[in-house]
């Protein structure tokens, strides 16, 4: 058997196998991982592998055991966050075990040294890690075992391998296998670019470079402009079935340059870097976020609208709309939710009960939210993990899906970790820790594969294990991820050495890596090329630690230009030489962008329009545009958004108008300190029920605030209408008229009151943090609202009509108004508003039943004859439409 290793040549390596023909028989490429997996089986070892989340816990347990036989050096940070500090101390033990320590064979060993020992004796036997594992093969050879490996080549010299598989290597060689290095280095034309940089690496020696292609840097601005010039370079080969080219991933993931090698129809290279923020994968984390106090409405919205959601989809969009308009639980909206589910459980189940009963348990299972505060008893944790773990197995299917099988052996893994850690209650910290761990590897994205080429791709430049012709390095920026610190004082390394046991430091580690770089140089025949974008992933990129490396002989002479090339300029110049290629472009035709219109031609809608029921916002709509009003209220057309949780103005005006259901009731109004009162009693309940993320720490500022500001609100609205004389008639009443003419109104009156004298009003309740805006429509004759309301409640009269400014606690009306306590000049009353609006509404339909649209926004917008609501001077600074208009372009 052949076998070639490498330490980091796990996943994607190159080349596919070992040897130079076009296929390996009996021979294989792996890593540590890949390694041991032969080996175990030759030798008989092996098991069920332990994710890290059950070593970590497992771990735990028996550092708290060790705890009680003695003080130990880990006790005050064990305390105060046991997860992280098992996490740290395990990775300590499990380098130790890899560089050979065994416990209990130093005697007077050094304090912090006997207290692991007597962590590893503590409880039961630690979980096999990948270092027990390496120990258990080297103990098996040590006793004379054969593995039956005729040839071994390592990519590391034997000087660069950790202690630990340096001991493997030399007892495999001691047993009969072929062990050597494995030749990286590509034969080269010594007088190039690329032969000078060979002899730099090698010996140190300095040479001027000419500049011929061998060796090349392309710097970006951006990654999208290196991915767009990297990929005309590959598209440009001309060398297509003569060797390799290979791309090194240095983030992991050639996404973005496999983008715009798709769009040039080239094959794609397919590395993904392992993620755990993919989304079946957060249904584990989302899982357990919603179950804790106080309900985190967001989470519970993020596990609805997931791409493969744990609830069905129409339940899942009942309970979605429901959270994103009245954010709690058990208010309006939530209940109604509700019903609707339970209408349309026995419409799926066609009424039979069992069946309807068994998949509304299921649906309220993912629906239990915020039950627990700061621990949860380890069997409802389970309980969860397993729901998951369900979730998941029956939605993998025949195909197994990976993602959702990756889920399956996280929610495993964490069930597990419960059971390993044997402690009830579970804090929220240790349970969050232990998700993070089960999910940390993540996965990559299974649809991003590679496809069949003369591109290989590595994600690491110590995966290369052996020659190519070309070599690109992909995104040669940024700084690679630092060793942990080395934990040992020197007492403690010669105790250690002295039984043999040599944990590997940091200097070997920073060694191996530096050679890794120099292969990824050594290895290319024909050419390298390095792209160094400013910016990857929106954030700035830092040079590479090898291009520090390299900056001498680049430097040398002064030429380093001659080398260097700007992405920027592939897209400037329709022919330029790149890295031994010429990139041929042509420039394409120069299209315009529509232009804006101020009318638009319609269909016949003569017979929609007859039918639409306005509402006095759909007839505000129409006084601002036309347009707009035609696209979202005739049309129905909204912008597509993602559910979001409302912000904390929209919360607080939700707040106040729930509590003013509750203090205003039909009949005489209490005080002004009577209804503060009783909106004090109510506003806790109220918040739970449809503005939880007040209750979150982040918004403690917006609920302290909230609750000063609304029962203060509502009682200074109390004390207006008392000391007026105003009695309730009711809240949120719904008010519906035809008024001929094609204008029929339906709405919803915040508060509607009565007079002795004055006979009934209407107040509508707004909060906003300035009044300006409804100061100016009641000033300019242009209260669209509360006119509506004004004359759709009791038809043929004029009713008294205000709006209430919540937050400022103003009574806004017109001068003449019973109503008015902060009196407006108006440039037009209540009653000729309406005529206006009457009068607007007849006009405008008619001009869309004659088959034209006015975009108002838009200078040379036709304009009804006699119209006397014109549109506003700026109708456009609350649209969501301006991209279908062209605003922008007239603009």
């Amino acid at each position: 058997m052949h076998i070639v290793f490498g330490m980091v040549a796990d996943g994607f390596a190159y080349p596919d196998f070992p040897g130079d023909g076009p296929g390996c028989l009996n021979g294989c490429i792996v890593g540590p991982l890949g390694f041991l997996e032969i080996l175990e089986t030759k030798l008989g070892l092996g098991g069920p592998p332990v994710t890290p989340v059950v070593r970590i816990t497992a771990w735990q347990k028996k550092l708290q055991e060790a705890g009680k036989t003695g003080k130990r050096f880990w006790a005050a940070s064990l305390a105060a966050d046991p997860f992280s500090t098992a996490r740290l101390i395990l990775s300590w033990r499990d380098a130790l075990v890899e560089g050979g320590w065994r416990p209990g064979v130093l005697a007077n060993a050094p304090a912090r040294l006997s207290d692991l020992a007597a962590a590893e004796a503590a409880g039961s036997p630690m979980p096999s890690g990948r270092a027990d594992r390496l120990r258990a093969v080297i103990a098996r050879l040590e006793a004379g075992d054969k593995a039956g490996i005729d040839r071994l080549e390592t990519v590391e010299a034997s000087d660069e391998l950790p202690p630990g598989w340096l001991r493997l290597t030399e007892l495999l060689s001691a047993g009969g296998t072929d062990v050597r290095q494995k030749v990286v280095q590509a034969p080269v034309e010594a007088s190039s670019d690329l032969g000078r940089l060979h002899v730099f690496l090698k010996q140190g020696t300095r040479a001027e470079l000419d500049g011929d292609d061998t060796v090349v840097e392309m710097e970006a601005s951006t990654e999208l402009s290196a991915a767009e010039s990297v990929a005309e370079w590959i598209a440009s080969d001309t060398e297509a079935g003569v060797g390799k080219t290979l791309v090194i991933a240095q983030t992991g993931s050639t996404a973005l340059l496999d983008l715009a090698l798709a769009r040039l129809g080239q094959p794609v290279l397919g590395v993904s870097a392992a993620s755990p923020f993919r989304g079946a994968l957060q249904v584990l984390t989302l899982a357990f976020a919603t179950v804790w106090k106080p309900f985190d409405a967001e989470r519970f919205l993020d596990l609805l609208t997931l791409p493969n959601p744990p609830v069905r989809w129409a339940p899942g969009q009942f309970l979605a709309r429901a959270v994103s308009r009245q954010p709690g639980i058990d208010g309006p909206e939530w209940k109604r939710a509700w019903e609707n589910i339970e209408k349309w459980v026995l419409a799926e189940t066609e009424d039979d009960k069992r069946k309807a009963t068994k998949l509304l348990g299921e649906l309220r299972a993912w629906s239990d939210v915020a039950r627990f505060e700061h621990t949860m008893p380890a069997i409802d944790a389970k309980g969860i993990t397993d729901r998951v773990r369900t979730w998941a197995n029956t939605m993998a299917g025949a195909e197994r899906d990976p993602l959702l099988m990756c889920v399956v052996g996280a929610a495993k893994a964490l069930s597990e970790a419960l059971t390993k850690l044997d402690e009830t209650p579970v804090s929220r910290r240790q349970i969050e820790q232990m998700i993070d761990s089960a999910i940390a590897e993540g996965l990559g994205n299974p649809a991003h594969k590679p496809e069949a080429s003369h591109l290989r791709a590595v994600s690491h430049p110590g995966a290369i294990c052996g020659p190519v012709r070309r070599v690109v390095w992909w995104n040669f920026a940024g700084h690679e991820p630092a060793s942990p610190p080395f934990p040992w004082y020197r007492v403690e390394l010669e105790a250690l050495e002295s039984a043999g046991c040599c944990p590997e430091k940091p200097s070997n580690a920073a060694r191996r890596m530096t050679a890794y770089w120099s292969n990824a140089a050594l290895a290319a025949s024909h050419g390298i090329l390095l792209v160094r974008p400013a910016v990857i992933a929106g954030t700035e990129a830092g040079s590479h630690p090898f291009s520090h490396l390299l900056a001498p002989l680049f430097e040398e002479g002064g030429k380093r230009e001659r080398i260097t090339i700007r992405a920027e300029d592939v897209h400037e110049r329709e022919t330029i030489p790149v890295a031994a290629r010429t990139i041929t472009r042509r420039q394409d035709v120069a299209k315009s962008l529509p232009e804006a219109r101020e009318s638009w031609p319609l269909p016949a809608i003569a017979d929609i329009l007859a039918e639409k029921v306005e509402s006095p916002t759909s007839l505000e709509t129409l006084a601002t545009c036309h347009l707009k009003w035609l696209l979202s209220h005739v049309a129905d057309l909204g912008a597509g958004r993602i559910r979001s949780i409302p912000d904390a103005n929209r919360l607080f005006g939700n707040i106040a108008h729930a509590i003013a259901q509750e203090v205003f009731v039909p009949g005489p109004v209490a005080s002004g300190s009577q209804a503060k009162k009783l909106a004090e009693q109510i506003f806790d309940r109220v918040v739970q029920q449809i503005a939880a993320p007040l209750l979150k720490p982040g918004g403690a500022g917006d609920l302290a605030f909230a609750r000063e500001r609304i029962p203060r609100a509502l009682g200074t609205l109390a004390e207006l209408l008392t000391t007026d004389g105003w009695e309730i008639v009711g809240t949120e009443m719904e008010v519906t008229h035809d008024f001929g003419n094609g204008l029929k109104v339906k709405g919803y009156t915040d508060l509607r009151v009565r007079h002795p004298v004055h006979e009934t009003g209407v107040i509508d309740l707004k909060w906003s943090r300035r009044d300006k805006r409804r100061r100016d429509e009641v000033k300019k004759g242009r209260a669209v609202q509360i006119s509506t309301y004004g004359h759709a409640v009791e038809p043929g009269k004029s009713l008294p009509a205000a709006y209430f400014m919540l937050a400022q606690g103003s009574m806004l009306a017109e001068q003449a108004s019973p109503l008015a306590k902060d009196p407006v000049k108006a440039d037009r009353n209540l009653k000729d508003t309406w005529d206006a609006v009457v009068g607007m509404h007849r006009s405008w339909s008619d001009l869309a039943a004659s088959g034209t649209a006015a975009a108002s926004g838009i200078k040379g917008a036709p304009l009804p004859p006699g119209l006397v609501m014109v549109p506003p001077k700026t109708p456009c600074e609350y649209c969501e439409y301006g991209s279908l208009c062209r605003i922008q372009q007239a603009n």
